[in-house]
């Protein structure tokens, strides 16, 4: 029976390491659960909601446990929780006795942080260091996809090697296309301004590491514009203007707006009227157009890497939220499952002991029966990591009669209507609650319809036992969940030592199981999410 015990102890460990709190919420929990019990609690989360889920997970789960084992061994003499802007978490508690929080902290591994323990006369300080690659940046890019960030520089070095191709057929054409032809000085310059515009253009969108800018981007983006008004002043029609419309896409990307619209526009529109005049960009209004194109076309090469670097970060985030949520499913069954069925071996284990001397023949039965239950709570562990079978509610019921009649309990039921799924997890759980944690004598079972199309299921024992400050049920918070994505909700009433839960849900199985899959915070499952680059 210890070895059962034991199981039910773990199951019971890791839905609740589990749990979908933030560390904000579990934070504002303990405070309640500290003021409760008499003990002055200070709660300071500078850094709340920029360390990543899982880690903000983690912690949370640690608060709770460091929470637990400071009540657990003692009333401490007060109690501060702060999180720094450097994601420092550090939980202390002063007036207590050494060890008591070693347990808590000790295996204790959280991805991307290290957790340490120090102790010394009362004072018990835990810290959870959480790296710098493990934080949130606001205002981070995304890290793009490997390939494309190459195409999309490749793009634009042929863009390039087109516009110096066309400025040397313009020269070597420009009596047959009526341009004027530049001096040798002019030609110079631009042979010299022209390639150094198409250096700079391509070191300006050469793939870099996400949220990392160009060396000294400022001086060379200065420079490819002083170089692209030279070449166009010095060479007239030989150059391209498209020119201007490359340089005005980067000036868009790199310059943050509103200044980048201005000096984009004084670009493409503002330079062709200054050094030719207003007659010529009227005469020729594709002078405007072509440098307007260009821009939108430089201007969605330099965004194209940022963007892939955005979907790939969406499926890398709908796969880890996809784990997530099947381990919490995982968890949540393990809880439900098997929290039921070693709880029912534990109890026909302790009868049968109890049976052995005076009752041999009815320890054995009992025996047989906790075997039986042990073979299906190893049925009940394969059936976790596949599609769970769906509890018929008459099942649970009879199996809630055999559990409650086995720990003494009488049973009484009134069943006026026979709901789904949803309300046999339920009714599981609360009687496994009943039988675990009650002194009941009697423990009532009752259903009901409304004319609102809903079926109430109450569950109510006349021996709960008084609450203990600092361990929240996670059994109960397992319910609330699922009575959520059923569409219904659940709600508890104590007075005196008669407990009472009582669900709401949908009347049709069908309302029910439209939402049983989804997330009751909105969020929704995906199939067969991956990450990786095809």
């Amino acid at each position: 029976m210890e070895g059962a015990r034991q199981a039910l102890d773990a199951v019971r460990s890791v839905a609740d390491d589990y749990r979908e709190h933030s560390l904000a919420a579990e934070a504002e929990s303990a405070a309640t659960v500290l003021a409760a019990a008499g003990v002055p609690a200070t709660t300071v989360l500078a850094a709340a909601g920029r360390l990543p889920a899982p880690v903000d997970a983690a912690l949370a789960a640690l608060l709770r446990r460091t929470v637990i084992a400071a009540l657990r061994s003692g009333t401490p003499s007060g109690c501060r929780i702060e999180l720094d802007a450097q994601a420092r978490f550090t939980v202390v508690f002063t007036g207590l006795p050494p060890g008591a929080l070693r347990e808590a902290v000790t295996g204790t591994v959280i991805t991307g942080a290290e957790v340490e323990l120090a102790e010394e006369d009362g004072r018990a300080e835990v810290v959870a260091r959480v790296a710098p690659s493990a934080g949130r940046v606001p205002a981070r890019r995304p890290k793009p996809v490997a390939t494309v960030p190459w195409l999309a520089w490749c793009v634009l070095l042929v863009l390039e090697i087109d516009h110096l191709g066309t400025a040397a057929l313009r020269l070597f054409g420009a009596r047959q296309l009526a341009l004027s032809v530049p001096g040798p000085a002019e030609l110079a310059v631009a042979a010299v301004a022209l390639p150094a515009v198409a250096v700079l253009q391509l070191h300006h969108v050469l793939p870099r590491p996400p949220g990392v800018p160009p060396p000294a981007w400022r001086v060379t983006l200065a420079a490819q514009i002083g170089l692209v008004v030279l070449a166009l002043a010095a060479a007239g029609d030989i150059t391209p203007h498209t020119y201007l419309g490359l340089v005005a896409g980067v000036v868009l990307f790199h310059v943050r707006a509103p200044l980048s619209w201005g000096l984009a526009a004084l670009l493409v529109c503002g330079v062709p009227v200054l050094l030719y005049g207003v007659e010529y960009v009227a005469d020729g209004p594709f002078v405007v157009l072509g440098g307007l194109t260009s821009m939108a076309m430089a201007y969605a090469l330099c965004r194209l890497p940022v963007a892939a670097g955005q979907v790939r970060q969406a499926r890398e985030e709908l796969a880890r939220v996809t784990v997530l949520k099947e381990r919490l499913r995982i968890a949540r069954d393990l809880h439900d499952l098997l929290g039921f069925q070693l709880s029912a071996v534990v109890v026909k284990g302790e009868l049968a002991d109890r049976l052995a001397g005076g009752a041999p023949g009815a320890a054995r039965v009992h025996l047989a029966e906790a075997v039986a239950l042990a073979e299906q709570a190893l049925s009940s562990v394969r059936s976790v990591t596949g599609e769970p079978a769906e509890p018929a509610f008459g099942q649970e019921v009879e199996a809630a009669r055999a559990m409650l009649a086995a720990a003494g309990i009488e049973a009484r039921v009134r069943l006026g209507a026979v709901p789904g799924e949803p309300a046999a997890i339920v009714l599981r759980e609360a009687v496994t609650n009943v039988v675990r944690h009650a002194r009941a004598r009697v423990c009532e079972i009752e259903t009901t319809t409304s004319a609102a199309g809903t079926v109430r299921l109450r569950v109510s024992n006349d021996g709960a036992p008084s609450p203990v400050a600092g361990r929240p049920g996670t059994g109960l918070l397992n319910l609330a969940s699922r009575a959520r994505q059923a569409r219904g909700h659940l709600s508890t009433e104590r007075d005196g030592e008669r407990f009472t839960l009582t669900a709401t849900l949908p009347a049709r199985p069908a309302d029910a199981s439209t939402c049983l899959d989804e997330d009751p915070d909105g969020v929704q499952p995906v199939a067969h999410a991956r990450s990786g680059d095809r």
